[in-house]
């Protein structure tokens, strides 16, 4: 399997997939603060790498065309409140345990629950992703969640990015390889 951009789903070359693997260190006295160091899976976007957690039988085309699966890196996490937290943090990559270039990429979220039947996230990344280290992915992506009763979950999201420098992809001179690839796409699934 490969992403969109033809980077091998969880780099690996042996037919095995290590989903996660971190190891999570949440500071004394800050209680609120924790850090993840290892490989985790993305907060982007509705539909999870755990089948059985989905909402459909089947993943939509934002899930590894607009979204990253996994990142492998360090993150932190701080919880403001019981209702908003936010993370940061560098990784290697889109799906990349260990880096193809020399740059590092940036993840963030910031996410609250209002309510107990809603919640909103608006997480992203943006950093390096090609070998040749001169190109630039941006991601940004919003979900939007209702739970108007205990059954029934109603989830919307939207994703948009870019890539800079696209190796197959000409600029407005003409010249291949110096080009921007843009995408955008939206969801909406109803689970009972």
């Amino acid at each position: 399997d490969s992403n969109k951009a033809g980077v091998p789903v969880g780099n690996s070359d042996t037919g095995l997939f290590l989903q996660e693997a971190y190891i999570t260190y949440a500071v004394p006295s800050l209680t609120k603060l924790q850090f993840i160091a290892g490989k985790f899976v993305t907060s982007e976007g509705v539909e999870v790498v755990d089948t059985i957690a989905n909402p459909n039988f089947s993943e939509g085309l934002l899930f590894t065309y607009a979204d990253p699966v996994t990142h492998t890196g360090l993150k932190a996490t701080y919880a403001f409140t019981d209702k908003v937290n936010a993370m940061v943090g560098v990784v290697n990559g889109w799906d990349l345990s260990t880096d193809n270039n020399s740059g590092k990429t940036i993840i963030w979220q910031v996410a609250t629950t209002p309510t107990k039947q809603i919640s909103w996230s608006f997480q992203g990344l943006y950093g390096p992703e090609l070998a040749d280290n001169k190109s630039e992915r941006l991601s940004l992506d919003t979900v939007l969640g209702f739970n108007p009763t205990d059954k029934l979950s109603l989830n919307a999201q939207a994703n948009w990015g870019q890539q800079t420098h696209d190796p197959n992809t000409a600029n407005s001179t003409g010249i291949i390889g110096d080009g921007k690839t843009h995408w955008a796409g939206a969801g909406l699934w109803a689970s009972y």
